[in-house]
């Protein structure tokens, strides 16, 4: 008799536990770029689309030639083009106000949140 309640009692749970599942995960697309010239390099840049959170990772900047030795400001943009509307994705300054110079190798920055690509 005890058997049978155990093995009624399993039976129910296994039911139970059957219908309980993890939802269907939302489709992770990675993209990833880089790029340069004579002057400048960009590596590590990434753009992460996970359903509804989105992420973009402007990368490293990095100074390949001596062009760059006495800069005091300089600033980033990241965009995309549709025709010849530009829609801005992420945009950086660096101001150095104390009368010296700015170090151009440097972290580009980074944006997430919901719809912050996919927005355009």
């Amino acid at each position: 008799m005890i058997k049978m309640k155990v093995l009624i009692f399993m039976a129910i749970l296994i039911l139970t536990l059957t219908g309980c599942g993890k939802a269907e995960q939302e489709q992770l697309i990675i993209y990833s770029f880089s790029g340069e010239n004579e002057q400048l390099a960009v590596s590590n840049g990434i753009i992460v689309l996970n359903g509804t959170e989105e992420t973009f990772v402007g990368g490293d900047l990095k100074v390949t030639g001596d062009f760059f030795d006495d800069i005091t400001s300089y600033s980033t943009t990241f965009y995309t083009m549709s025709g010849s509307e530009k829609d801005i994705i992420l945009s950086n300054s660096v101001v150095d106000m104390t009368g010296g110079t700015v170090n151009v190798s440097s972290d580009l920055g980074q944006i997430s949140g919901e719809s912050t690509i996919r927005r355009i």
